[in-house]
C-alpha cells in the first residue's frame, strides 16, 4: 500500500481482502504475494449491483389495528412502473381528509423504507411511482409510527403483484483490437451476453463497441490480452440497468446472478390486486447473445 496508493485492505478476523482498481493490479499483487512473502490468496469475483423494478400496475390495501398499543392507520395505495432510470416518485391523491396530511409523509417514508430492502433479492427497488389515494385513522390511536408500518407492508403486498424483476448493470465496452482480431473479439464478447459491432478505424486496427453485462465480463481484460497478443486494450463504464435473462426471481436467475442470493418471495394478502401490465412497447428485453 505503501507503493501504490490505489490499493485497500480490510480485514476482519476471518480473512483480509485487498481491493484495487483492475484485474491486471491485483494479479500483479497477488503474485508477488507468493514470490516475496509466501502468502497464498485467492482471486475471488466481486459483487454486482443489481436493482429491482416492477413491470405491471398493482393496487394493495392494508389496515394496521393494535388497539392495545394504541395504534391505527389504514392505507390504499396503488403501485405504477416508470421508464427506465426516472426513479422513484410518491404522490397524494387521498381527497376529502381521508389520511390527514400529515401522516402522507409518513407513508411515504415507511414506502421509502421497503424500497431499500428489495422485492427479490434484497437489491433496492427503482423506477416506480407510488400513489397514496384513499385509507382511514383514528381520531387518538393514528400516529407516524402506525402509518409507516401499514405503508410499508401495503407497498410489499402490491410489489408482489406487480411483475417485479431483476435488472443488471449493462456496461459499455469499447475495445481497440488489431483488425485481424476483430471478428474473435466480437465474438467473445457477445459469447458474454454482449451486443458487439465492429468499427473500421485503419488499415492496422478496429474498435469494437459493445454493450455487456457486468456479471458476465469478469475475467474479460485477460481474455482481450490473450485473443490480441496483448495487442488490445479497452475501458468500460457504466451504460445502463437493463432485466436479467427472466428476471422474473426464478430458478433460471440463479446461474446470471452473481452475489445476488434469491429469497422465498411471501404470497400477497388478497387485498393486493394486480391490473393490466403497461405499454407493451417498453424497451426492457432482455440482452441475448445475437
Amino acid at each position: 500500500m505503501r507503493e501504490d496508493a490505489s490499493l485497500s485492505i480490510v480485514s476482519d478476523a476471518d480473512e483480509i481482502v485487498i481491493a484495487g482498481i483492475g484485474e491486471l493490479q491485483l494479479g500483479i499483487v497477488i503474485a508477488r504475494l507468493k514470490r516475496e512473502f509466501d502468502v497464498n490468496a485467492q482471486l475471488g469475483r466481486p459483487s454486482v449491483i443489481y436493482a429491482e423494478t416492477i413491470t405491471a400496475i398493482a393496487v394493495a390495501e392494508v389496515k394496521y389495528a393494535e388497539p392495545s398499543a394504541h395504534q391505527y392507520a389504514h392505507v390504499k395505495i396503488r403501485i405504477e412502473p416508470r421508464d427506465r432510470g426516472s426513479g422513484y416518485v410518491f404522490a397524494d391523491e387521498v381527497t376529502g381528509g381521508a389520511v390527514p396530511s400529515a401522516f402522507v409523509a409518513a407513508v411515504d417514508a415507511g414506502v421509502r423504507s421497503e424500497l431499500e430492502h428489495g422485492i427479490l433479492t434484497g437489491h433496492r427497488v427503482v423506477d416506480l411511482r407510488v400513489v397514496l389515494y384513499d385509507g382511514s385513522y383514528h381520531d387518538t390511536d393514528s400516529s407516524d409510527a402506525a402509518f409507516r408500518v401499514a405503508a410499508g407492508r401495503a407497498f410489499r403486498d402490491a410489489a408482489l403483484r406487480a411483475a417485479p424483476v431483476v435488472l443488471e448493470p449493462v456496461m459499455h465496452v469499447e475495445a481497440i483490437v488489431p483488425t485481424e482480431h476483430g471478428d474473435e473479439v466480437t465474438k467473445n464478447l457477445a459469447a458474454r451476453r454482449g451486443r458487439a459491432y465492429l468499427v473500421p478505424k485503419d488499415d492496422h486496427y478496429c474498435t469494437v463497441v459493445a454493450y455487456a453485462p457486468l456479471s458476465a465480463l469478469w475475467g474479460y481484460s485477460a481474455d482481450l490480452r490473450r485473443i490480441t497478443a496483448g495487442k488490445g486494450s479497452c475501458t468500460m463504464r457504466f451504460a445502463e440497468y437493463a432485466r436479467v435473462p427472466h428476471g422474473d426471481g426464478g430458478d433460471a436467475d440463479r446461474d446470471a446472478i452473481v452475489g445476488a442470493p434469491l429469497r422465498p418471495r411471501p404470497a400477497p394478502r388478497s387485498s393486493s390486486v394486480a391490473l393490466p401490465e403497461p405499454d407493451p412497447t417498453s424497451n426492457d428485453e432482455p440482452l441475448t447473445n445475437t
